[in-house]
């Protein structure tokens, strides 16, 4: 199926009151229930309706929809910012006394995210130039909850051999997690490579023209968490299985405690960006090389 044809066959989670071929803003707090069991349900995680903005918002659910359709992954997390995405990433697989694996050639506010927020939590960070795949596999023991890196490094623009980063990173028993935001996921499939955690920053391509900001945390399900040295991850693993302890502890603790989820009229914007996101990258793409003849 085309990219065109998922995003214009991705279904709204319940019908709109009055139809509206594209999805409203929600600007609410909080929503209405039938019942007490109702609330209750929605509150308590049992069923997919919303409860509080904070938490769920319709607008943004539809664009973690779009997204997950198009990228075939099994969760998608919309927040206000690609640093709260990284933010999410990181945190939900790191816990204190375990280290990082990290490119020392990231985005300054990622390099500081992981030096000086984490860090001061107890998260060591060990930085390597991701272009040599020994230097990386040299510093993983068994106390390493991640590898992370840009697809493309922002500003040096250097290119790492994914496929073999991702042959280190699970012959050792730890998650691939990529900041993709360089190509956009219409282009590069990243699970196809071996990444088991993406990050997008969607204030880049996805918005376009600059309209707003926004995040995405992309869980392609893969990864099994039991080998995490992470205590929180073993629980949830208990709880949800191996493949979905990531997506649990982001979705029902994260989410709720650290309060980032998209706007909704960011949401709506990003919504529209991704209609033609598509066409917009390969012209620019065209663009690019035509300059550079």
């Amino acid at each position: 199926m085309q990219y065109e044809t998922k995003i214009l066959t991705t279904k709204y989670q319940k019908p709109d009151a009055y139809g509206a071929l594209s999805m409203p803003v929600y600007y609410t707090a909080a929503f209405e229930f039938e019942s007490a069991k109702a609330m209750g349900d929605a509150f308590c995680g049992r069923s997919l309706a919303p409860s509080y903005a904070r938490i769920a918002n319709p607008t943004v659910t539809y664009l973690e929809e779009r997204v997950r359709q198009l990228t075939e992954a099994q969760s998608v997390t919309a927040l206000n910012t690609g640093m709260a995405a990284i933010h999410y990433a990181l945190t939900a697989v790191s816990a204190a006394g375990l280290n990082i694996v990290a490119s020392k050639h990231l985005f300054g506010n990622s390099v500081s995210l992981l030096r000086d927020t984490l860090g001061a939590f107890g998260v060591e960070v060990r930085f390597a130039d991701f272009t040599r795949p020994e230097e990386v596999a040299a510093l993983i023991d068994r106390k390493t909850c991640a590898l992370f890196f840009e697809i493309i490094t922002n500003p040096q623009l250097f290119v790492a051999d994914i496929r073999r980063l991702a042959g280190i990173a699970h012959a050792a028993g730890v998650p691939l997690i990529a900041d993709t935001t360089i190509v956009p996921f219409s282009t590069f499939h990243a699970d196809r490579f071996g990444v088991d955690v993406e990050v997008v920053s969607s204030t880049k391509y996805i918005s376009g023209g600059g309209t707003g900001l926004g995040g995405l945390l992309i869980d392609y399900g893969r990864f099994d968490w039991s080998l995490s040295p992470s205590p929180v991850l073993q629980a949830r693993v208990k709880r949800v299985g191996k493949r979905m302890a990531f997506t649990a502890r982001v979705k029902t603790e994260l989410i709720t405690n650290l309060g980032a989820l998209m706007t909704p009229q960011a949401a709506y914007m990003e919504t529209l960006g991704l209609d033609t996101l598509d066409i917009r990258f390969h012209r620019q793409a065209e663009t690019t090389l035509w300059l550079q003849e």
